[in-house]
């Protein structure tokens, strides 16, 4: 899969992406993927990827993106806060398509045919290809 941006990052942290664009196939003209929604029991469908990136633990981004990737963008950014109101040093990305519902009230970055939505504190590393 090609890259949408690139991030730079003051110092050295762990990314981990969470998404349907790797395992997946196609029924009825419909993507099915791995990463079920605990509330329908279907896939996941709020956006197409989430990655977080994580300053201090490689296996809290892993949780993270895959629990995230579960949730709406508003759901995620209240844990992310929450998060981040403890101490942990963490932001995340998401990547949207025209398929999925855009989130209200926040920045977004155009990439090609997706959109792009940050945590604040990640948004002004992004730089997009």
């Amino acid at each position: 899969t090609d890259s949408l941006a690139t991030v730079s990052l003051p110092s050295a942290a762990s990314f981990v992406t969470s998404g349907d664009y790797q395992r997946y196939y196609l029924h009825n003209d419909q993507l099915i993927h791995h990463i079920i929604d605990p509330s329908t029991l279907f896939p996941a469908d709020y956006f197409r990827a989430i990655t977080v990136i994580d300053y201090d633990s490689s296996s809290e981004a892993d949780i993270l993106s895959t629990s995230l990737y579960t949730l709406s963008f508003e759901e995620g950014i209240q844990l992310i806060d929450s998060l981040q109101k403890e101490g942990h040093k963490i932001e995340a990305i998401w990547v949207f398509d025209d398929k999925n519902e855009l989130p209200q009230n926040t920045k977004l970055i155009k990439a090609g045919k997706y959109t792009i939505a940050a945590t604040d504190g990640i948004r002004e590393h992004i730089q997009i290809k």
